[in-house]
């Protein structure tokens, strides 16, 4: 009696674990390309001018511009550099359109996320025709969950035993509240379908093992599976931790079902085993078929694109931080500032006798000068290092670039700490690009179709029997099982 004492009081207190880990680690899913700026795209007969205007208009400052662009870094020895250093600073203009040109770009601070909105939106009002549009704007964090909320409404609503299907439940709809994408919502929707079939058959013998063996339960659980691994771990450890506490309220339950037999004088015994009962029932088939549009429509909203406030271009390419599938043509990284820096700076100090100027920088190449000291009476020369191409450099050149007034697009690439960047396809989700987003949509489709085979497994087995009666053969079934 103490074991299951012991046993009872752990699992609840991983339980309170988990309530507290699936609020405090929650994340919201955004389509931002860069993480501390907002990218606004639009069409150029607006006018750069004219757009910047609206923002302006509603508070938003730091704005990195085409207009805005200075010399990042002049040299004050020789304020004029060699023709092919120039390379750099026509590069870095590529980050100021789409790679058609059909759009101009800016970046501006994602803390006036709301006020970019806002100023798209009066944009979007002032100038009908033009196509413009942001990649920060958020799906609605609350959606998916309530549509899993309203889901556990229709099962409780069709359930013998509701508490059987509520409380294992709300581990999973606080897991789609903590991870709210629609692919989440839809594996919860596999896995409260799954519970609805064992409470059909709960208290009789052989019901937990006849429903985790079935094929469809075993269907439902693999594919939700595989739609959760798609995420990061973080996400994959919630995720596991939210089934396993769906798991652990089925075995409280039983527990405090088991206790209220002990006290109680006389007890119900089911007649029928569970091996001798049909686990799906015209009552599970209804509910089976609300699982199948549920998922059907968390489909639907996983495909509706989050990037744009209006006129969203579908197959936009738009400079990004980093060359993923589908990226192309490289623009300027953070190193190109950095080689371009050490050139410009250097260049006063290069011979230029020699016949090729470097083109180059080399990690750890110095600059050096010859100085001389009177020491015992005699003149001796040394060597003083004035400058080093490593993270010194590096470092001098972020604060001079972060210092200065001007908004100048080396800001962006700092704060990013951008390596490698070209254009690519506006994202719906950060955690669903690539092919991974092309196989959770494989997932979700047959996802969708799953619970309508079960559908089809119980017309089977109505003709088999000679019935062709369907839904109408829902209470008689479900009596059935009731009287036995």
């Amino acid at each position: 009696m103490t074991s299951r004492y012991v046993k009872a009081s752990l699992s609840l207190i991983f339980l309170i674990f988990m309530g507290f880990m699936l609020v405090i680690f929650r994340s919201i899913p955004v389509s931002r390309i860069w993480n501390n700026y907002s990218l606004v795209y639009f069409s150029p007969e607006l006018g750069e001018k004219e757009a910047l205007s609206y923002f302006h208009e509603e508070g938003c400052s730091g704005i990195i511009s085409l207009s805005s662009q200075t010399v990042p870094l002049v040299s004050p020895v020789t304020p004029v550099i060699p023709e092919q250093y120039s390379e750099y600073l026509i590069k870095r203009l590529g980050f100021f359109s789409d790679l058609s040109g059909k759009f101009s770009v800016l970046y501006i601070p994602s803390e006036h996320s709301e006020k970019t909105k806002t100023a798209l939106e009066k944009i979007i009002r002032d100038f009908p025709g033009v196509k413009c549009g942001m990649d920060s704007r958020q799906k609605s964090p609350y959606l998916s969950t309530v549509l899993t909320a309203a889901f556990l409404f229709v099962f409780a609503f069709f359930a013998q035993r509701k508490s059987l299907i509520v409380i294992p439940s709300i581990p999973l709809v606080l897991l789609v509240f903590s991870r709210p994408f629609f692919s989440t919502a839809a594996a919860v929707f596999l896995l409260m379908t799954g519970i609805f079939l064992l409470q059909n058959l709960w208290k009789r013998a052989g019901a937990l093992k006849k429903t985790a063996c079935h094929p469809l339960t075993l269907l439902f659980f693999t594919f939700s599976s595989a739609i959760i691994i798609f995420q990061p771990i973080s996400g994959l450890l919630l995720s596991v931790g939210a089934v396993v506490s769906s798991a652990l309220c089925i075995y409280l339950i039983n527990e405090v079902d088991l206790f209220m037999e002990k006290q109680s004088s006389f007890n119900f015994v089911p007649l029928f085993s569970a091996k001798q009962l049909p686990l799906v029932t015209g009552r599970t088939v209804k509910v089976m078929i609300a699982s199948s549009a549920a998922i059907t429509l968390s489909l639907i909203l996983f495909l509706i694109p989050s990037g744009a406030v209006s006129g969203n271009e579908n197959g936009v390419m738009l400079p990004s931080p980093q060359k993923g599938a589908g990226s192309k043509t490289e623009l300027c990284s953070l190193d190109d500032f950095y080689e371009w820096s050490w050139l410009t700076l250097t260049f006063p100090y290069r011979n230029l006798n020699d016949s090729l100027i470097p083109q180059k920088a080399v990690l750890d190449e110095e600059i050096t000068f010859p100085r001389y000291v009177f020491d015992s009476g005699e003149i001796m020369e040394y060597s003083e290092t004035v400058l080093t191409y490593g993270n010194d450099f590096f470092n001098s050149r972020k604060s001079f670039i972060m210092d200065s007034p001007d908004p100048n697009i080396e800001k962006l690439l700092i704060s990013e700490n951008a390596g490698e960047c070209s254009y690519s396809a506006l994202p719906g989700s950060k955690n669903t690009q690539g092919g991974n987003k092309v196989l959770l949509l494989i997932l979700m489709a047959l996802s969708a179709a799953i619970p309508l085979a079960g559908w089809l497994y119980y017309r089977k087995a109505l003709y088999a029997a000679g019935r062709t009666d369907g839904f109408m053969g829902a209470g008689v079934t479900n009596a059935r099982i009731n009287a036995q």
